[in-house]
């Protein structure tokens, strides 16, 4: 066996906006996120144990794209449903995702409860989608993104749309200049997906009866009756195809993937390794769970005069900051600190004493000359937050 190069995203930014009547423990995110996250890097690793039968006639592609860090933000949403075809509420998920301010080592995966489009084209009824992805342009930008409707997500039938980790790597698909098989119908009209090794294909939602219709569901036995174009077997087992039978990037795919991916090299980093010793469930989230007021806490009964805390600036950008809390008890808290987009750039657990208390924080944590919010909750219940500028 031989050595191969991997290229590990270094951070995969995945921001839950949840809705506004929902409430769930960020485990649960945790929990179906990650797994998702886990299945489509066996897709990317092509260790999905799947055995390629004869009637597939190209050849396997292993794109060796690894991703295991992962900071998983949650959010409270301001609306349930967003429209990605309306500008303003485009914008509205956007900024609540904090898209603008991701750097080069970033990829964004945004997860909302209803992500909509207007169903027929240009009706006005509107349909939930699985999801989307943003690339603008031949190479890949900072505020790309994945956007998907977790009520989706976590609800829809696999049998019939197939699991939500294959729907998580075709979109990644796309972020990495991938097309669908099917574009260009039987004729391959304008090239159909610019891959020689994929067949054509003819229709997107094959697999369904009334699709975006009241009764819409799964044909019969869809991966044993695939499609043909002029006699050419359809390739469902292709990832950027729609349906239950996916499994599988072509080896053209694959060399499309990573010429993309290249574009970036900030985004990766390299790894030599055999691909035997590839765990794609190994992976390390990071739960940031903004939602402040999920779960009010008993409040103690504490005058606003025995309780203070404030920021002390620095003597030079490179000093320390000095958060001092003077308190009136002895007990632990929780200090989250977010720029004005609601990122949060610092957090600590710290242990006060009855009296005057001081904690340095480095000036790096920030960044942007902008108002930073400062929250403060203690394992009791007790909350407090202030508000500072980043020191000139």
């Amino acid at each position: 066996e031989e050595l191969q190069e991997y290229k590990i995203i270094k951070k995969l930014k995945v921001t839950v906006l949840e809705a506004p009547e929902d409430s769930r423990e960020g485990t649960f995110y945790k929990e179906q996120i990650g797994n998702y996250i886990k299945e489509m890097n066996k897709y990317y690793t092509a260790k999905t144990g799947n055995i390629k039968n004869a009637a597939i006639t190209a050849e396997i592609g292993n794109a060796r794209i690894l991703f295991q860090k992962v900071d998983l933000i949650i959010k409270k949403a301001t609306a349930e449903r967003y429209n990605y075809q309306v500008q303003s509420q485009m914008d509205a998920y956007e900024n609540e995702a904090g898209v603008n301010s991701n750097d080069a080592e970033t990829m964004q995966l945004i997860y909302i409860h209803s992500l909509v489009r207007f169903y027929p084209p240009a009706a006005p009824s509107e349909r939930v989608i699985r999801g989307v992805s943003s690339n603008g342009g031949a190479i890949i930008s900072d505020n790309d993104y994945t956007i998907f409707s977790y009520s989706r997500m976590f609800n829809d039938a696999v049998a019939v749309y197939g699991s939500p980790g294959s729907t998580l790597a075709h979109e990644f698909g796309h972020y990495f200049d991938l097309d669908h098989p099917f574009d260009g119908g039987c004729a391959q009209a304008g090239g159909g997906d610019l891959v020689a090794d994929t067949p054509p294909a003819e229709g997107a939602l094959w697999y369904l009866r009334d699709p975006g219709g009241l009764n819409e569901r799964g044909i019969d036995n869809p991966c044993q009756n695939p499609t043909m174009c002029n006699g050419v077997r359809r390739q469902i087992e292709n990832i950027m195809d729609y349906g239950p039978c996916r499994w599988l990037f072509t080896k053209g795919q694959v060399e499309r993937m990573i010429h993309r991916i290249n574009t970036k090299p900030n985004l990766f980093v390299i790894a030599h390794v055999y691909d035997g010793s590839v765990d794609p469930d190994k992976i390390d989230i990071h739960v940031i769970d903004q939602r402040i007021d999920k779960h009010p806490r008993r409040k103690r009964s504490i005058a606003n005069d025995e309780f203070s805390i404030r920021m002390l600036y620095p003597n030079s950008q490179i000093g320390y900051y000095n958060l001092e809390i003077i308190s009136d008890i002895s007990e632990k808290a929780t200090i989250r600190i977010s720029d004005i987009y609601a990122n949060q750039v610092y957090k600590k657990r710290i242990s006060v004493e009855k009296g005057q208390n001081y904690f340095p924080i480095k000036s790096h944590f920030f960044q942007k000359n902008e108002l930073y919010l400062l929250t403060y909750i203690s394992d009791e219940g007790r909350a407090e937050k202030i508000k500072f500028l980043r020191s000139q």
